[in-house]
């Protein structure tokens, strides 16, 4: 029995194995190439799926953009699925990559998120002279418009590729060169919008000295040559008290007046004026706020107006403070808070003054605030710490800084050298401390700077005027910009009479032409504007 049931075990294993041996049907090769169709099929569906779903949502920024900034000429995406049908063409100038536009920024300033003065998180801080690249000027609705102080904005992205929105009117074509000096050149009537007749008989008083006279235009034009065709200097607000040197010969007719041109000198500006604009009463109505002097003196709660077309408002009482926001002609401010000191900025004297205005608030220099909204000026150059050291801002530099030959010998020139006449009065170029004086009265090549005074100003700057004649500075003392320091001379290491004047950044030499020199740059106008050739195809000026 127990052998029946081994035979029988083994012949089941041995059918078992017969069975496992034997080959197994294989698909058939169409079962096997529409089962790849298939799943090929579904991987385009899927793709497809896919596609629809991203052309969505670029086409919904798409519309969302073309609704905030309709005039901005933008062209739908292609549909990734006719992208096998473009031919790259590089050689055709319908590829050509466009050319990126950058300009500079003039003050600092936050870079906003949004083209709005209230945004503020996240804004990222940019220095003065920041280079940006321009992207796009959005074209803002009338119900954001109203909300904002800032009328025109830019989007721009920095060089570390950070985007975001700046003031349009913060924007230069070229870099700022430091602080400097530029006359306006701006066209404008000869006088400002009011004015009456006054003496035109005479330049001089009885005993010899310049005449005094009063400006009763808003603002005054001073000019180079004694008509309206010559370019303008600078200009005197009303109220001003000003030399005339002398009168022209010749006689206008303008805005209702017939009057000579006179001469005037005030502070450091020396021209041409219509003297129409001038009267005999040095008292005027005593009125304050824009007549000509600065205003120096604020209270808390004071309501005043701005009177230059456009005044930026910093988060700090400097020059060096970032911009919040820029305020135009004739909005209404509230003083808040005024600091203690008075300084001159660029020649001008006032206090810084913390303002309001609606529910924004920050800093402003005094002197572009006036207690009567018709006042009116252009512009509110803070930044140029420097003037010109001479009242007659035509002087020619005669030697430039940097390497020079002087007869025969090569040496390096660490400032500029001003030709002027012998006496002629030497202008302390910006606020600042005596630290230095030297009297010399010998000439040649073992006495250097000769006569010579150093200023101290703020920011780590350094001023040296050498070779001069007569030095009424004194050690320890205050200057303001504009105060005569001495006069010309042709003392020390000279060949001939002329101011050596220096600029000293940190205790390095600076080139001072880029600082002061009226004619060197002509940017005071040209780096107000530049040229965006944006994305739409035309070119905006600022």
């Amino acid at each position: 029995m127990r052998r029946v049931m081994i035979v029988t075990a083994m012949a089941c294993i041995l059918v078992i194995a017969q069975r496992d041996s034997r080959p197994q049907e294989q698909d058939p090769v169409d079962t096997i190439i529409q089962g790849d169709k298939s799943r090929r099929q579904e991987l385009v569906m899927r793709d497809q799926e896919h596609q629809k779903r991203i052309m969505a949502k670029i086409n919904g920024f798409f519309n969302r953009v073309k609704r905030f900034a309709p005039d901005l000429s933008l062209k739908s995406p292609m549909h990734p699925g006719y992208a096998e049908r473009v031919t790259e063409k590089t050689t055709d100038s319908r590829y050509a990559r466009r050319k990126a536009h950058y300009a500079y920024l003039g003050e600092p300033y936050r870079l906003r998120s949004g083209p709005s003065d209230r945004e503020m998180k996240g804004a990222v801080k940019l220095p003065r002279g920041a280079r940006l690249m321009v992207l796009m000027m959005p074209k803002l609705d009338e119900s954001a418009a109203r909300k904002n102080v800032t009328e025109r904005w830019v989007l721009v992205r920095t060089s570390g590729n950070v985007e975001g929105y700046v003031p349009l009117d913060l924007l230069m074509a070229a870099p700022p060169s430091g602080r400097s000096f530029e006359p306006s050149v701006r066209g404008s009537v000869p006088g400002g919008n009011s004015g009456v007749g006054g003496s035109q008989d005479g330049a001089s008083g009885s005993d010899g000295t310049p005449k005094k006279m009063r400006v009763t235009a808003d603002v005054l034009n001073v000019r180079y040559e004694p008509n309206t065709d010559s370019s303008i200097i600078d200009r005197v607000q009303e109220g001003a008290i000003i030399e005339v040197l002398s009168m022209s010969e010749h006689s206008e007719y303008i805005d209702g007046h017939d009057a000579k041109w006179a001469k005037i000198q005030y502070r450091y500006i020396e021209g041409w004026v219509f003297s129409a604009y001038l009267s005999d009463n040095l008292e005027g109505d005593g009125g304050s706020g824009g007549r000509g002097e600065d205003m120096q003196e604020f209270s808390s709660g004071q309501r005043l107006y701005v009177k230059s077309d456009i005044l930026r408002v910093r988060d700090a009482p400097s020059d060096e403070g970032t911009v919040l926001f820029s305020l135009q002609h004739r909005d209404q401010v509230e003083v808040t808070e005024v600091t203690a000191d008075t300084v001159s900025l660029a020649g001008r004297k006032s206090k810084w003054v913390s303002v309001k205005h609606d529910d924004y608030d920050g800093w402003v220099f005094g002197a572009f605030l006036s207690e009567r909204e018709s006042a009116y000026e252009e512009g509110d150059d803070i930044d140029r710490m420097f003037i010109f050291p001479f009242n007659d801002q035509s002087l020619p530099i005669t030697s430039n800084f940097g390497w020079r030959t002087l007869r025969g010998v090569k040496n390096y020139h660490q400032g500029i050298d001003i030709g002027a006449a012998l006496g002629t009065p030497v202008l302390a170029s910006a606020d600042g401390t005596v630290i230095l004086t030297r009297f010399e009265t010998r000439n040649g090549p073992a006495y250097g700077y000769g006569t010579y005074v150093i200023l101290e100003h703020r920011g780590g700057h350094r001023t040296l005027y050498g070779h001069l004649s007569e030095l009424s500075a004194k050690d320890g003392e205050k200057y303001y910009a504009g105060d005569v320091l001495g006069k010309v001379g042709n003392t020390g290491h000279s060949y001939g009479c002329h101011l050596h004047f220096e600029i000293r950044t940190n205790e390095e030499y600076v080139d001072p032409a880029t600082y002061i020199h009226a004619f060197l740059d002509g940017v005071m106008e040209g780096l107000r504007y530049v040229a965006l050739n944006l994305t739409m195809g035309r070119g905006m000026a600022l």
